[in-house]
């Protein structure tokens, strides 16, 4: 919504793990289509990085220091991260966190 107002925290959480998923379609998957979405829902505020890229098998998939640093920050705002992603099908990257507003000067 265009009067969206994050908390500095959270702001700045989401901004680097949507940072990390750009960087890692373009380095990892070959993309060369990458979305970022923000949807705001109750109380959640969603963001997803999807590509279409070469994808790949999660359960496969080492665990780098970007999806630690990445499921870290997600913590950090009280979210998550989850990825979906399939070989030759490219690959979406879900934060998923409680939306908290900027605080009101009193």
């Amino acid at each position: 919504p265009p009067d969206l107002e994050l908390s500095e925290d959270t702001a700045t959480n989401l901004y680097r793990i949507a940072q990390e998923g750009v960087y890692n379609a373009v380095r990892h998957a070959q993309a060369d289509t990458v979305q970022l979405q923000v949807k705001v829902t109750g109380t959640d505020i969603d963001l997803l990085v999807s590509d279409n890229g070469k994808g790949f098998d999660p359960s496969r998939v080492g665990r780098g220091m970007g999806l630690r640093i990445m499921r870290f920050r997600a913590q950090m705002i009280g979210g998550y991260v989850a990825v979906e992603s399939r070989p030759g099908v490219g690959t979406t990257l879900r934060c998923s966190c409680l939306l908290k507003r900027e605080e009101a000067a009193a």
